[in-house]
């Protein structure tokens, strides 16, 4: 995680990459193997929906299900989940 205080511009765009992340996944679930998860990478902030297997463990996982509603992205749990990484002051 980030150390320092972000901007609200950071916020926004990192809570974009999420979303878009999620959107892509809800368009073609056949496309991704099963057992899928969300994963970010603390340090970096890369965000991955991938299988959970196929990623390297300093990422940070988290149950797709719980980010979707409706076969779309919650917009609620996104904005909860990128205040986990970015303090804006």
């Amino acid at each position: 995680m980030f150390d320092e205080f972000s901007t609200i511009h950071d916020l926004r765009a990192f809570e974009n990459k999420i979303y878009n992340a999620l959107y892509d996944y809800c368009n073609d679930r056949d496309g991704f193997d099963e057992d899928v998860i969300l994963a970010i990478n603390p340090v970096t902030l890369e965000v991955k929906v991938d299988n959970r297997y196929l990623l390297p463990l300093d990422y940070e996982m988290y149950e797709i299900d719980t980010l979707i509603t409706r076969n779309e992205p919650d917009d609620d749990a996104v904005y909860d989940l990128a205040n986990k990484y970015i303090f804006v002051r």
